[in-house]
């Protein structure tokens, strides 16, 4: 998956670079996930026996109730600031650069340390 994320990125689709680390990083929480199952605390509790405790429940319970408003109001204040400056009012521009046709270190640099 690496090498393609790689090879991804010198290619022409600018959105496949995005789609192979996002899938790299649903991978390797996965794997994690799978390592440490059934643990909650690895090797101390496992995740039936914190769910027993009352006090464990409340304050996820809590937490949640604090974290989850505050991720909705901030993604409600995104979408409003940024409402309408996504549309396209242009045709497609076909004359700029794809990730491939950037500039690397081969070429001279305009940049002059003397």
């Amino acid at each position: 998956m690496v090498w393609r994320l790689w090879r991804s990125v010198w290619g022409s689709d600018d959105r496949r670079p995005l789609q192979w680390v996002l899938a790299l990083f649903i991978l390797s929480f996965a794997g994690i996930a799978a390592s440490v199952y059934p643990y909650v605390v690895p090797y101390r509790y496992t995740l039936f026996e914190a769910a027993k405790f009352r006090k464990t429940l409340v304050f996820a319970a809590v937490g949640i109730c604090i974290v989850l408003p505050v991720i909705v109001l901030y993604l409600a204040l995104g979408y409003r600031v940024f409402r309408g400056k996504s549309q396209e009012s242009h045709p497609q521009a076909t004359d700029m650069p794809c990730v491939s046709c950037r500039r690397t270190a081969g070429q001279d640099a305009d940049l002059h340390l003397s």
